[in-house]
């Protein structure tokens, strides 16, 4: 009854991911399900060589080229997030040593957004969570009257 529902509907692109829900539901992995449903995006390297070639003439370099002529602005957007604490691989030493480390799992968080033309970053950073109301709180920081004033960076911060 799935398999006919599934083969019936008129979208292709529904029929592929129906049959990769089927499939993670049989025990397959996502890659594998992806890979045969073919909707696997990287098959090899060359491929993906190509694709990323195709999409930086295509579409990245174009709307970059707006962005030097002043009629369009590009950001790069993205977010880290570092841990609180003491990460060691290897420590020799005659004595023993102890080193002080926060305790729990406390992250600092930090939300960018960095200018491909002037090269500013404006970012947030908090200790709590990077989320939507973190990105909209980076989107009223960009606002017009905010991007591009005489401080140097732009940053704009939410302590928490």
């Amino acid at each position: 009854m799935v398999n006919a529902e599934r083969d019936s509907h008129p979208e292709r692109h529904v029929r592929r991911k129906m049959l990769v829900v089927w499939l993670l539901h049989c025990g397959l992995t996502r890659a594998k399900a992806a890979q045969i449903a073919g909707l696997s995006r990287l098959t090899n390297l060359s491929d993906h060589i190509r694709e990323q070639k195709h999409f930086l003439e295509t579409q990245l370099q174009p709307r970059l080229d707006e962005a030097v002529a002043g009629r369009r602005q590009v950001f790069f957007v993205d977010a880290a997030h570092f841990v609180f604490g003491t990460f060691l691989c290897c420590l020799w030493s005659l004595t023993r040593r102890f080193v002080k480390a926060a305790s729990g799992r406390q992250r600092f968080n930090v939300l960018g957004a960095w200018n491909a033309v002037t090269r500013e970053l404006l970012a947030i950073t908090n200790t709590l969570v990077v989320n939507t109301e973190t990105m909209c709180d980076l989107l009223r920081a960009w606002r017009p009257g905010n991007w591009g004033s005489s401080c140097c960076s732009c940053r704009a911060t939410r302590r928490t």
